[in-house]
Protein backbone atom coordinates (compact mmCIF):
# COMPACT_ATOMS: atom_id res chain seq x y z
CA UNK A 1 0.00 0.00 0.00
CA UNK A 2 1.32 3.52 -1.13
CA UNK A 3 1.16 5.87 2.19
CA UNK A 4 -1.58 8.59 1.55
CA UNK A 5 1.84 11.62 2.29
CA UNK A 6 3.04 10.34 -1.14
CA UNK A 7 -0.48 10.64 -2.97
CA UNK A 8 -1.05 13.95 -1.65
CA UNK A 9 -0.29 17.47 -3.43
CA UNK A 10 3.61 18.08 -3.19
CA UNK A 11 3.47 21.14 -0.98
CA UNK A 12 0.28 21.31 0.69
CA UNK A 13 0.96 24.44 2.26
CA UNK A 14 0.90 26.41 -1.56
CA UNK A 15 -2.11 24.42 -2.04
CA UNK A 16 -3.90 25.20 1.36
CA UNK A 17 -3.01 28.91 0.71
CA UNK A 18 -4.49 29.01 -2.66
CA UNK A 19 -7.84 27.62 -1.70
CA UNK A 20 -9.59 30.59 -0.58
CA UNK A 21 -9.35 32.14 -4.36
CA UNK A 22 -10.15 28.85 -6.35
CA UNK A 23 -13.39 28.17 -3.49
CA UNK A 24 -14.56 31.71 -4.52
CA UNK A 25 -14.22 30.77 -8.56
CA UNK A 26 -16.02 27.48 -8.21
CA UNK A 27 -19.02 27.15 -9.38
CA UNK A 28 -21.77 25.96 -7.26
CA UNK A 29 -23.32 26.13 -3.68
CA UNK A 30 -20.60 27.01 -0.83
CA UNK A 31 -20.58 23.14 0.17
CA UNK A 32 -20.25 21.78 -3.39
CA UNK A 33 -17.15 24.53 -3.59
CA UNK A 34 -15.38 22.63 -0.60
CA UNK A 35 -16.11 19.12 -1.46
CA UNK A 36 -15.19 20.25 -5.58
CA UNK A 37 -11.10 21.26 -3.63
CA UNK A 38 -11.19 18.53 -0.53
CA UNK A 39 -11.61 15.44 -3.22
CA UNK A 40 -9.56 17.59 -6.30
CA UNK A 41 -6.49 17.93 -4.39
CA UNK A 42 -6.72 14.76 -1.92
CA UNK A 43 -8.06 12.08 -3.89
CA UNK A 44 -6.30 9.30 -2.16
CA UNK A 45 -8.30 10.22 1.19
CA UNK A 46 -11.93 8.50 2.25
CA UNK A 47 -15.24 10.02 1.21
CA UNK A 48 -15.93 10.75 5.25
CA UNK A 49 -12.15 11.80 5.56
CA UNK A 50 -12.84 14.89 2.49
CA UNK A 51 -16.47 15.72 3.80
CA UNK A 52 -14.50 16.39 7.22
CA UNK A 53 -11.67 18.79 5.61
CA UNK A 54 -14.90 20.43 3.31
CA UNK A 55 -16.96 21.78 6.79
CA UNK A 56 -13.48 22.65 8.04
CA UNK A 57 -12.84 24.47 5.07
CA UNK A 58 -16.61 26.00 4.56
CA UNK A 59 -16.42 27.35 7.89
CA UNK A 60 -13.46 29.01 6.77
CA UNK A 61 -13.79 30.59 3.46
CA UNK A 62 -18.03 30.94 2.90
CA UNK A 63 -18.06 34.46 5.07
CA UNK A 64 -16.09 35.53 1.88
CA UNK A 65 -18.70 35.05 -0.71
CA UNK A 66 -20.43 37.92 1.54
CA UNK A 67 -17.63 40.46 0.86
CA UNK A 68 -17.95 43.00 -2.23
CA UNK A 69 -15.99 42.93 -3.37
CA UNK A 70 -14.45 39.75 -2.38
CA UNK A 71 -10.73 39.61 -0.98
CA UNK A 72 -8.96 37.16 0.68
CA UNK A 73 -7.23 38.43 3.88
CA UNK A 74 -3.57 36.84 4.62
CA UNK A 75 -5.46 35.47 8.03
CA UNK A 76 -7.93 33.16 5.41
CA UNK A 77 -4.88 32.06 4.10
CA UNK A 78 -2.44 31.12 7.23
CA UNK A 79 -5.86 29.35 8.49
CA UNK A 80 -6.40 27.09 5.54
CA UNK A 81 -2.54 25.98 6.05
CA UNK A 82 -3.27 25.08 9.46
CA UNK A 83 -6.55 23.47 9.47
CA UNK A 84 -5.64 21.18 6.47
CA UNK A 85 -1.69 20.47 8.01
CA UNK A 86 -3.83 19.48 11.44
CA UNK A 87 -6.44 17.74 9.45
CA UNK A 88 -3.85 15.88 7.61
CA UNK A 89 -1.40 14.71 10.23
CA UNK A 90 -5.01 13.92 12.35
CA UNK A 91 -5.59 11.31 9.45
CA UNK A 92 -1.59 10.20 9.40
CA UNK A 93 -1.68 9.86 13.37
CA UNK A 94 -4.53 7.53 12.84
CA UNK A 95 -4.05 5.04 10.04
CA UNK A 96 -0.27 4.69 11.87
CA UNK A 97 -1.70 3.69 14.97
CA UNK A 98 -4.43 1.19 12.96
CA UNK A 99 -0.92 -0.14 11.48
CA UNK A 100 0.74 -1.11 14.33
Amino acid sequence: MIPTSHINPPNTSAVARRLPEEFLAAPGLPVQRALLLAFRYWPSRTEPELRQLAQLLLLTLEPLLRKNPPSVPNSIRDTCERLVREWDAQIEQRESGATR
